[in-house]
């Protein structure tokens, strides 16, 4: 939680830094290609990083394991980002300027890096080694001064602080991992993949299910009120990540705990209990201080996102308990249930966003959200309770 905490903390001092050294159409545009690129390594992962997390502890083969997911990873994204570059012109015509050299290569090299880094990441949790993650991930904070040297280069300086800091941060990985015994051997061992192929893919269609409404709706956001509207929606909802990290990360702890055999019932109950209690007082203050926060940036992020802010961190009560449901499912490997759950989420909060927006403008995204959330954790939440989803 610490870990999650502490980069949502710098994410959101990056942005509004950014926010003041560049324009809001430029931040939109940025925020636009990131939120691409997150979609873009959701896809090439192939649900493996939570077959790292599941698996790994009982691995044969732990490092041919870790290695064959890296190489099989790094090579669906170069299908991916070849696949998304020919389509950008349908998918998005705003981020045509990405098909230009400079900014292919800086996007491309984001997108290697991050995926590495968010693998490295996932194996340290694995062995229950956060502590050693979080000193990795601390290292964010050096894209602060980068951002401060190079943010007068506007979308350019942005993506060449982030670059150089997820750069430091893979070496700084490889480190980790080699001084914990994982990785110190080139073997690459496909077999080992083999055999967690079908919660793999499970997990895969999963993953990008859920990963949807935030990859999508900045397109969407972007292509339908421009990009200004898309700044105000990734500002507020990078605040809101502040109170969505404490149930993901619950749930992490929690996906690591069960697949080291911990019991699943007393788990369920009290991570969901914990998520809750630490989620009441926060939501709390963003409705107290939010605008305030808000006007860090300026009176118009404030005046535009605060009502959107307030909804998205409402939901993050209800979706504690989607998430909670989520990690029984994963740890009983009952894949079919977790693509319903995020299906569900994501379908309603996707459709819902796409009319609201048309009809109320961008505080749509904040109801859609919010509805979304409340209707499928009262569902999670009765399956838990009545015993439906066997703990």
């Amino acid at each position: 939680m610490l870990n999650t905490g502490t980069t949502t903390f710098f994410t959101y001092l990056f942005w509004l830094i950014a926010g003041h050294m560049t324009s809001t159409t430029c931040i939109g545009l940025t925020t636009e290609a990131i939120s691409a690129a997150a979609m873009i390594v959701a896809v090439s992962r192939l649900g493996m990083d939570d077959s790292l997390t599941r698996f790994y502890p009982q691995s044969k083969d732990p490092d041919g394991f870790y290695n064959a997911l890296i190489v099989i990873m790094l090579a669906v994204t170069i299908i991916t980002f070849t696949g998304f570059t020919v389509m950008l012109p349908y998918i998005s015509p705003s981020l045509l300027f990405l098909n230009t050299w400079q900014y292919s290569l800086l996007f491309i090299g984001y997108i290697f890096l991050t995926s590495i880094c968010d693998m490295q990441g996932t194996a340290l949790v694995a062995i229950r080694r956060a502590d050693l993650a979080f000193l990795q991930y601390s290292i964010l904070i050096l894209r602060i001064p980068l951002l401060l040297v190079m943010g007068s280069l506007g979308i350019t300086g942005i993506f060449l602080a982030l670059d150089i800091t997820y750069l430091i941060m893979t070496i700084a990985g490889v480190v980790l991992l080699y001084r914990m015994r994982i990785s110190r051997r080139a073997r690459v061992d496909i077999g080992e993949v083999r055999k967690t192929a079908a919660f793999s893919l499970g997990n895969y269609v999963s993953t990008i299910v859920a990963t949807a409404p935030i990859t999508l709706i900045p397109i969407v956001i972007v292509n339908v009120t421009g990009a200004v509207q898309e700044a105000y929606f990734y500002i507020a909802y990078s605040i809101a990540t502040f109170l969505f990290m404490v149930p993901d990360a619950v749930a992490a702890s929690m996906f690591v705990e069960g697949s080291h055999d911990r019991p699943l019932k007393v788990t369920t109950f009290k991570s969901l209990r914990f998520a809750l209690l630490l989620l009441a007082p926060m939501v709390l203050a963003v409705v107290v201080f939010g605008d305030k926060v808000l006007l860090l940036f300026s009176p118009e992020y404030s005046t535009a996102a605060y009502q959107l802010l307030l909804l998205l961190t409402l939901s993050s009560l209800f979706y504690a308990i989607i998430v909670i449901h989520i990690t029984v499912v994963q740890v009983q490997k009952n894949i079919a249930m977790l693509n319903y759950i995020r299906l569900a989420v994501s379908g309603l909060t996707i459709g819902l966003s796409f009319i609201l927006l048309l009809k109320i403008g961008l505080i749509g995204i904040g109801y859609a959200w919010l509805l979304s959330n409340i209707i499928v954790s009262a569902v999670s939440g009765w399956m838990i309770l009545s015993g439906a989803t066997k703990c």
